[in-house]
């Protein structure tokens, strides 16, 4: 269990995140998750050393992901949800998305469900994500 000064220093490490993957992901895209925009960083700091990312489609780029990836170069403990959603997909499509991390992509892309080109999504370091592997609710 961690102590209040540890959840306090945890807590400043994901706002600085937070503010990071803001600023990154402002050179590709518009975030607005109501409209909706092209992403939503949720600001939210839930205990756990990961910041939540939902993108559309047009996010699932290797340049995005690396942009990502460089953030986390210090924080080898943190990493970046990058949940997929896309319009009108709420209830035909399931939860999909990469897991960034410093050293490696878990990609946990349900690839049927999407149109080409992003089937054949690929980065650096990309390896499947095992099921045991995958955050419960």
């Amino acid at each position: 269990m961690k102590t209040e000064a540890e959840r306090d220093v945890e807590a400043a490490l994901f706002e600085s995140l937070y503010q990071l993957v803001l600023a990154a992901l402002s050179r590709f895209g518009r975030h607005d998750g109501l409209n909706p925009g092209d992403y939503y960083v949720l600001g939210d700091y839930w205990g756990h050393p990961q910041v939540l990312v939902n993108a559309n489609l047009r996010m699932l780029r290797e340049d995005v992901i690396e942009a990502l990836r460089e953030l986390l170069a210090r924080r080898p403990q943190w990493e970046i949800v990058f949940a997929l959603w896309e319009p009108g997909t709420e209830t035909s499509w399931p939860r999909m998305g990469l897991r960034i991390r410093r050293d490696e992509v878990l990609d946990g892309l349900r690839r049927s469900f999407l149109p080409e080109p992003y089937r054949s999504f690929t980065c650096r370091d990309l390896r499947p994500e095992r099921q045991d592997e995958i955050p419960g609710p």
